[in-house]
């Protein structure tokens, strides 16, 4: 067996394998011979046959179109960085203003729940002062003053002038009988 292994080449004389990338891709190696470094620093999609053919066959009138289109798109990569600055500025004023407007906003809450706090208070003390109100009005006309022109109800005496006729001698007009 050893005999017929001898006989195939492949067995017999052992090279090295290769370790260059431009032995397994002889290609890669003229495009990137021939390939203008400036040509290389942009990739958009739209370009990539461009490049090829600048590549694989130079002409003077071809380097010409890919350079004005580089030059095209640099100067849109300018202005949109110029853009992306302002835009970016603009924010930044726009992100201050609204920590403003919120801290405005937070005090004008703190402002409305002190105001509905005293409203709360003002409508319970309200409330409070009716009450006291019907009580007192409750308790006075449940008691008797004895003052010069003041008589209750009760016992059937107004403005301080008895309003039946009294029978007693004692009686002093305009006082109340107790």
């Amino acid at each position: 067996m050893m005999e017929m292994l001898k006989g195939v080449l492949c067995f017999t004389d052992a090279e090295t394998p290769s370790t260059k990338m431009s032995d397994f891709f002889p290609l890669t190696k003229r495009i990137s011979e021939w390939t203008v470094p400036k040509t290389v620093e942009v990739v958009i999609p739209l370009i990539l046959p461009f490049l090829f053919l600048a590549t694989l066959t130079p002409s003077p009138g071809l380097s010409l179109v890919v350079v004005a289109f580089l030059e095209r798109v640099e100067a849109d990569l300018a202005a949109a960085q110029k853009a992306i600055a302002d835009e970016t500025k603009m924010l930044k004023l726009a992100e201050g203003e609204k920590k403003v407007i919120r801290v405005e906003a937070d005090q004008l809450k703190g402002e409305k729940e002190a105001l509905e706090a005293r409203e709360g208070d003002g409508g319970r003390i309200f409330a409070q002062k009716k009450e006291l109100k019907t009580e007192y009005q409750r308790q006075v006309d449940e008691m008797y003053f004895f003052d010069y022109r003041c008589c209750m109800k009760k016992n059937g005496i107004m403005h301080g002038i008895p309003s039946l006729p009294s029978d007693d001698e004692d009686a002093i007009p305009g006082y109340p009988l107790c």
